[in-house]
């Protein structure tokens, strides 16, 4: 009985060996893509790093009775990069973005090694911000927001959002300065001011060493009125600046 015991272990183990080196035989990716999503001035076009950013959706073209759609993310500065593609013939398309809905890119050709595709948008609304500067317990910020070529979209509201990494962001965040609500279509260059009393949180800063900077970006959550784009308004955001702050 004890010798059969051994007999079917042992078969059992070379079966599990086989089965292993069997899939340790499949092939892994050996294709990249990468990119950015920038404005026709070549600007990219900062997103949330969180789940309410920007996804860029892709499917393989071939013979499948239903493709797989999967998703990648964008980084905060617009750019993105998958090192896990196989080479193929892929599908890629963004929908309910902070952007105007773009055009699929249809049976783009994924090579083994590294592969660019960008993507040319229009954003929502474009923010600059002309002065960050901490004035006694505050930190103020001066931007514009300035509405692009045809676009018709609402601003909801415009918040300032501090962080100790550049993803900051609403997602992303230590602290941000109350709402300011817009609640309209702003008009072709309008200047609007934003302000974090550091007095109400500094307990969110001192806890990081002296002298550490932090990274402060504003953002405006926009609904598009265009009618193919998706339902959930969406945060266009400016470039994120940092300084150092006197507590």
């Amino acid at each position: 009985m004890k010798m059969k015991s051994l007999f079917y272990l042992s078969i059992s183990i070379v079966l599990l060996f086989s089965f292993s080196c069997k899939l340790d035989n499949y092939t892994p990716p050996t294709a990249a893509v990468f990119g950015k999503i920038v404005d026709s001035a070549g600007v990219a076009v900062q997103s949330d790093v969180s789940g309410l950013g920007v996804k860029i959706t892709y499917m393989e073209q071939g013979n499948f009775a239903s493709p797989t759609k999967q998703t990648m993310g964008l980084k905060g500065d617009g750019t993105y990069r998958n090192n896990l593609m196989f080479p193929g013939v892929y599908n890629f398309f963004i929908k309910d973005a902070n952007f105007l809905n773009v055009d699929t890119v249809k049976n783009f050709v994924i090579k083994k090694g590294d592969n660019e595709l960008n993507f040319i948008v229009q954003p929502y609304i474009k923010i600059n911000v002309t002065s960050l500067t901490q004035v006694g317990t505050m930190v103020i910020a001066t931007f514009t927001l300035k509405t692009l070529h045809n676009n018709l979209a609402s601003v909801d509201q415009v918040q300032l959002f501090s962080h100790i990494d550049p993803v900051v962001s609403f997602g992303s965040k230590l602290v941000n300065s109350a709402a300011l609500s817009v609640k309209r279509v702003v008009g072709a260059t309008e200047v609007f001011t934003l302000q974090i009393d550091l007095s109400k949180q500094s307990n969110n800063f001192t806890k990081y060493p002296i002298g550490t900077k932090f990274w402060f970006r504003v953002g405006a959550l926009v609904k598009s009125t265009d009618a193919s784009a998706g339902s959930t308004p969406k945060w266009n955001y400016s470039a994120p600046i940092q300084i150092a702050l006197t507590l």
